[in-house]
């Protein structure tokens, strides 16, 4: 493919046909396509527009989605295995059963994102914007959370090992379900290290 600007339907029907390899996909404009169950495996979509796809179960597996737009998109059960996702807007996306093991999500905004059941081993969150996530039954093994804004996500039925939450925002009423989470791994020695606000107010957490 060349390399000036082509329309939105050539991309998606380019992409659909295993041609994704030789488009320039970066910035490219992708919203509320249907890119479900296709392999981008490896491919640079630094930047692109894929607010409201669907890309339920589609390989992104070493992708770049760097600084990417993917408010509201559908990524259940996606493979996101090493994926880059730095700085992206995951605002609103729907990431249950989603793989994100060895995925670097470094300052991304996932205000809202539904987590259920996703792969987050050795998935890097620091600095991310978790603000009102479900993270509900999440197990994390070896999973980077510094500095990450939880506050007012769902913590409960999760297990936490291995992780580190250094400077993790949370509020004084999320304090006891992370450590719920530290007490069902008993095997793991753990410190935990807390500045107890007054009501409503953030706190850091050291674990």
């Amino acid at each position: 493919m060349s390399e000036e600007v082509i329309t939105k339907q050539a991309l998606v029907y380019n992409i659909r046909n295993g041609n994704a390899g030789k488009l320039r996909l970066a910035r490219a404009d992708l919203k509320e396509t249907d890119l479900h169950g296709l392999d981008l495996h490896g491919l640079d979509l630094h930047g692109a527009d894929l607010r409201g796809a669907n890309m339920e179960g589609t390989n992104l597996c070493d992708t770049n989605l760097d600084e990417a737009n993917l408010h509201g998109a559908v990524l259940h059960g996606a493979n996101l295995r090493k994926a880059s996702l730095c700085k992206t807007r995951l605002n609103g996306a729907i990431l249950m059963e989603a793989d994100l093991e060895g995925a670097n999500l470094r300052e991304a905004n996932l205000t809202g994102v539904d987590l259920r059941g996703a792969n987050v081993n050795d998935t890097s969150f620091f600095m991310t914007n978790l603000r009102r996530a479900n993270l509900k039954g999440l197990r994390l093994f070896k999973t980077n959370l510094d500095g990450a804004d939880l506050v007012g996500a769902d913590l409960r039925e999760m297990t936490i090992s291995y992780s580190s939450l250094v400077s993790a925002h949370v509020t004084e009423s999320q304090c006891p379900q992370i450590l719920a989470a530290l007490s069902l791994i008993e095997e793991k020695p753990r410190s935990s290290t807390e500045r107890v606000p007054s009501d409503g107010q953030e706190t850091s957490t050291t674990v």
